[in-house]
């Protein structure tokens, strides 16, 4: 199901006379950004309070691991 999903969204992604991302790569892609996104909300809203303050270090952490989960490093 969501191989066939991503594929759906690269298709339409796709801008004509150019290659097509692979549904794999995008998929990876979506992960990274909803993990990044999740981070710096957590840091926003305060959620590090008392644990990882500041959360310089786990952001930066949290970056190269996502850099590498997409092939990037």
């Amino acid at each position: 199901m969501l191989a066939g999903q991503a594929a759906g969204v690269a298709a339409a992604l796709a801008e004509p006379g150019a290659g097509a991302v692979p549904p794999d790569a995008l998929v990876r892609a979506v992960i990274a950004w909803t993990q990044l996104f999740g981070i710096v909300s957590f840091e926003l809203f305060g959620q590090f309070a008392g644990t990882f303050e500041p959360a310089d270090a786990l952001f930066g952490h949290a970056v190269a691991q996502m850099a590498a989960f997409v092939g990037l490093r």
